[in-house]
């Protein structure tokens, strides 16, 4: 698999995102540690809590959807966060 990076332009400061590495940290969540993470990330994308959330909390939230779904394809809290 390719390394996939991205860099985000956020305001002033430039972050770069590495989402492989994303990925790996979440394989190695446990599934209660995954889901508090998906919680707090869909929390901090809410359009009530940050209306100009950045695009680096957006993928980390699909991140931890998608680890998610893999572990869990048919459950039916598969998107409760």
């Amino acid at each position: 698999m390719p390394h996939a990076a991205f860099v985000i332009r956020d305001g002033c400061s430039n972050d770069e995102f590495d989402l492989a590495a994303l990925r790996n940290r979440l394989r190695k969540m446990s599934n209660k540690e995954l889901l508090m993470y998906g919680v707090n990330y869909r929390y901090q994308c809410s359009p009530e809590t940050s209306p100009d959330r950045s695009p680096l909390e957006a993928l980390k939230l699909a991140g931890a959807r998608e680890e998610w779904n893999l572990r869990f394809p048919r459950l039916p809290l598969r998107d409760s966060f």
